[in-house]
């Protein structure tokens, strides 16, 4: 993703960043948001796979981790396409042509939604687990 824009170039000599006023300031952030969202967004996911799931499937092994590896099924395609998508806006038109690999990107992220079934049957599976873990906790 090229979020540097404003880095490199240039308006009446002076770099774009440099030039904003304080008015047009919040319309570049709307360049800076996805881009904190999204580094945020990859941290979690990254942290919730090592640090719990892939901890629980050493210790417990994948069917005890079943419900985590669910909801990481769930959770890497869907913020993969937001943060994809959230460059190709940034990108404008650029971003669906053949300058950049984005829309290639969207695709194969799409098509990971698929691969290991749709996101219902993940959906399905962790529903299934918490009611199983709620009425455990109820006997």
């Amino acid at each position: 993703m090229d979020f540097t824009k404003s880095e490199r170039e240039t308006q009446f000599q002076q770099r774009v960043r440099d030039f904003m006023s304080a008015e047009v300031r919040p319309a570049a952030l709307r360049y800076l948001r996805p881009l904190c969202r999204a580094r945020v967004d990859i941290e979690m996911t990254r942290l919730f796979f090592f640090l719990k799931a892939a901890d629980m499937m050493d210790r417990a092994g994948n069917k005890a981790a079943q419900c985590e590896i669910a909801m990481i099924k769930l959770q890497a395609p869907r913020m993969a396409l937001r943060i994809i998508d959230d460059a190709i806006q940034a990108h404008g038109g650029a971003g669906v042509s053949g300058d950049f690999e984005l829309a290639a990107d969207w695709a194969n992220a799409r098509a990971l939604r698929l691969a290991d079934g749709p996101d219902e049957v993940h959906a399905r599976a962790i529903a299934r687990a918490e009611f199983r873990r709620h009425r455990d906790m109820t006997r």
